[in-house]
């Protein structure tokens, strides 16, 4: 048969291009890159705003109120308020551009931090009429001392370094994080822009 008598020189044909092919793979071994930027990107979006702070604000708060009347008294409140106020990161910000592997070293730059929420504990929050000395809660401005008192609990938390904290606390809680997820050497850095209070 024609087959049988070619058959041992396919054979060695078929062995030869194997030898060839192993030799070439040890000279010029195929490169396989294993891309962790998009992986990294995803758990980020997963996170969303990650909280790393969060401050506990007390104060005292005092409002006055003209009568326009020089015989009726002006109407004074104390407000003795509890609030709260954290700092995060929001992840939902970044994009794969931000995230660069390079060797065994993942670049990561962070949005700015942000104050999360600053809010009243209004469990905890008391506002008083000076005149009578007593607690009150129905008043035009009862009202405005809450909103004013919402706004005091975020300029406290800022005065206090709220955000300088936050980017310390990033760099402490997610190094080692990404570190260990990826494991690679992780380098942490920051975006230009700032952006204080939370966006939508």
């Amino acid at each position: 048969m024609k087959f049988n008598r070619f058959f041992p020189w396919i054979l060695v044909f078929s062995l030869f291009i194997i030898l060839i092919y192993v030799q070439f793979e040890q000279i010029y071994p195929s490169t396989k890159t294993e891309s962790v930027t998009g992986a990294v990107v995803h758990r980020f979006e997963e996170l969303g705003k990650f909280e790393v702070i969060k401050y506990n604000i007390a104060d005292v708060l005092e409002l006055k109120e003209k009568s326009g009347s020089w015989f009726i008294p002006d109407h004074e409140v104390m407000m003795i308020l509890r609030g709260e106020a954290a700092g995060c990161i929001d992840f939902r910000r970044i994009s794969p551009r931000d995230v660069q592997s390079i060797n065994d070293t993942l670049y990561i730059a962070l949005p700015q931090p942000e104050i999360c929420y600053y809010k009243l504990d209004m469990q905890k929050t008391r506002v008083y009429d000076r005149s009578i000395g007593s607690f009150i809660n129905q008043t035009e401005l009862v009202n405005r001392a809450y909103k004013i008192g919402e706004e005091r609990v975020l300029q406290a938390a800022l005065e206090e370094g709220i955000l300088d904290l936050s980017r310390q606390n990033a760099y402490k809680i997610l190094q080692p994080l990404f570190e260990e997820l990826t494991k690679k050497h992780v380098v942490i850095q920051f975006k230009h822009e700032q952006n204080i209070k939370p966006m939508d």
